[in-house]
């Protein structure tokens, strides 16, 4: 009888040992669900890009066209900008885009640029508050009717420990963004104001 509740004793044990195992496993997950997943900020609401653009006068025939970019991370994870960002320029007749009661900037971008820059200098890890400003710069003929637009496209790719997580399981995602900016030169003819 002593060695039948001995042995009972041991698989009770056992039991109790799976059972604890198990309960940590769920605690284990319960943590990384509330912790890392509800507390870790979306990549979406992270990331800001913001632009301007200024344009001067070079001489008579030129213009510097400048296209400042400044990428902040507004979260509490840090994230990457993946690969190289491409800044994009566009000179559009003013006459194509005075006549519309809204102009769709959008439709431009899918239309080929007339120049193109790839840039490394806006690829880094982005820790909480931190912020890349880079300036690039075009100079093209001037012509004084167009609408200059001037966009970035960049990747973003979230560094999170839930991420990197998920990343060994081949979940690796990065999330496209871009920003624009617009300025129109309009000089009117001499004739015109007459």
């Amino acid at each position: 009888m002593a060695k039948f509740l001995k042995t009972k004793e041991k698989e009770i044990e056992s039991v109790k040992n799976i059972f604890e195992t198990i309960a940590l496993f769920i605690a284990a997950v319960w943590a990384i669900l509330t912790f890392y997943i509800k507390d870790a900020p979306e990549l979406k609401g992270t990331a800001s890009t913001n632009s301007e653009m200024t344009i001067e006068a070079v001489d008579a025939k030129k213009v510097h066209i400048n296209y400042f970019v400044t990428i902040k991370n507004k979260g509490k994870s840090e994230f990457e900008v993946d690969g190289p960002t491409m800044v994009r320029l566009w000179l559009i007749p003013i006459d194509s885009v005075i006549h519309e009661k809204h102009i769709e900037w959008e439709k431009y971008l899918k239309m080929p640029s007339i120049d193109t820059i790839s840039s490394q200098a806006l690829t880094s890890t982005y820790d909480p508050d931190g912020e890349i400003n880079e300036g690039f710069d075009f100079f093209t003929n001037d012509d004084p009717n167009v609408a200059v637009l001037a966009a970035i496209d960049v990747n973003f790719k979230q560094k999170s420990h839930w991420y990197q997580f998920w990343k060994w399981f081949g979940k690796e995602e990065s999330r496209p963004d871009y920003s624009f900016s617009t300025k129109m030169r309009c000089i009117p003819d001499k004739k015109d104001q007459k």
